[in-house]
């Protein structure tokens, strides 16, 4: 049996998409647009309304680690004193803007991959590493910035309240934003972009609630290659038609039976962010073991998963939600049944849960989770550590060690 991944012919549509988003950055300042460099889940939607170019920095450390250009920026943070267990998107960044601010991009193996450095900084500090993060850049750079306070919520009351909180600071950064381009936001544009997101966010939801089905359509390491339309890209028309091929696509899988993994055996769960540098190698190491990975809270509860919630008639208020939202938002017992639900609606056989050496905050609770799930639905769980952009933490010995009982136990039960 062939037990190669089946990939989605859609996501090949990203690398071009993402491409031409960078390319417009860097035309940017020849043009007169401002640049600005942002941290966290920044709302988006409001710079591109004010005709602001953003450079989501995760999501630039991710493409440089999968291109396999982050090693000389990382070796650049390094030499001016970022320790090793730093976050490694953080690292990059640094580096790549050390070595523009020297003038020594010159040696770089691939320096058509760097971007303008900013006009300003924006930060949505939702772990303690990307509120330091943008203080670092804010010194580092000397340009102005603006950061978003978003606090965790513990129940419904409190969420109300941040949601109400975070509001009244996108207030503020309306003003800071009008400032350096010198004019005011356009409210019915901003709302039109909450429309395409709202379109767009309804058909993802569609689209990944058809993983549901058994075999899957699609595994989440095709999904990570998606986030791209989710992330940096949402809010445009190209978005939105990435969404309606790609469902069309899945749908005809899910008619015609065809499985992102041939001979699908085992259901797995996979937690934090992806492994950028070696999406392909795992999506093929999985499928040879005819596992498919066909969860995960990165995806099923980020990127405005919720598309009921958008209001495009309150665009602040649906902005704000969505940045208090998000599972890494939330405490442990939500996290727990957010799993626990993935388990059901998905039938999952098993939990990866990749635990990086240099993003603890999302990974707080792994082990808890592992345990709680186990006691809930009888299923294993496996924390395998490594990094998701510095390819020198990862050791394909360990996982192998770790993933051979894994898999040994799925198979025992599955026997049973």
């Amino acid at each position: 049996m062939d037990c190669k991944p089946n990939r989605v012919k859609t996501t090949a549509l990203v690398g071009d998409m993402v491409n031409e988003f960078y390319t417009n950055i860097r035309q940017a300042p020849a043009l007169g647009r401002p640049v600005a460099w942002c941290v966290g889940a920044t709302p988006f939607e409001l710079l591109l309304a004010m005709d602001i170019s953003y450079v989501h920095m995760e999501n630039y450390a991710a493409m440089l680690s999968a291109r396999r250009a982050e090693g000389e920026m990382t070796k650049a943070a390094e030499g001016i004193g970022f320790p090793l267990d730093v976050c490694s998107y953080c690292r990059i960044a640094h580096g790549g803007a050390l070595l523009q601010q020297a003038n020594q991009t010159g040696s770089l193996s691939r320096p058509e991959l760097l971007v303008p450095l900013p006009d300003f900084l924006v930060c949505s500090n939702q772990c303690q590493t990307q509120g330091n993060w943008y203080d670092s850049f804010r010194r580092f750079l000397n340009v102005p910035g603006f950061l978003l306070d978003v606090p965790p919520s513990h129940d419904d009351k409190q969420l109300a309240e941040n949601i109400a909180y975070v509001t009244d600071q996108l207030r503020e950064y309306v003003s800071f934003l009008e400032n350096p381009v010198g004019r005011r936001l356009d409210w019915e544009k901003l709302s039109n972009i909450m429309a395409l997101i709202k379109e767009g966010s309804q058909i993802k939801k569609e689209c990944y609630d058809l993983g549901r089905n058994i075999p899957s359509p699609m595994s989440e390491f095709d999904w990570f290659i998606s986030i791209a339309p989710a992330n940096i890209l949402r809010g445009r028309e190209k978005s939105v038609s990435y969404w309606k091929t790609l469902k069309s696509e899945l749908e005809a899988r899910v008619r015609n039976g065809v499985a992102a993994v041939p001979g699908e055996k085992y259901r797995l769960y996979w937690d934090h962010v992806a492994v950028w540098f070696k999406l392909r190698e795992l999506s093929e190491m999985f499928a040879s073991r005819q596992a498919c990975v066909v969860a995960s809270t990165y995806l099923a509860d980020a990127f405005y998963a919720e598309p009921d919630h958008i209001d495009p008639s309150d665009p602040l208020g649906s902005i704000a939600r969505e940045q208090c939202m998000g599972f890494s938002m939330r405490d442990l017992d939500y996290r727990i049944n957010l799993v626990s639900r993935l388990v059901e609606e998905r039938r999952l056989d098993g939990l990866i849960m990749f635990s990086s050496r240099t993003c603890r905050p999302f990974g707080i609770g792994q082990y808890d989770i592992v345990e709680a799930i186990q006691k809930r639905h009888n299923i294993p769980g496996i924390v395998l550590e490594g990094d998701h952009c510095d390819r020198t933490m990862h050791s394909d010995i360990e996982w192998n060690n770790q993933l051979e009982p894994f898999f040994e136990a799925l198979a025992s039960r599955k026997k049973g």
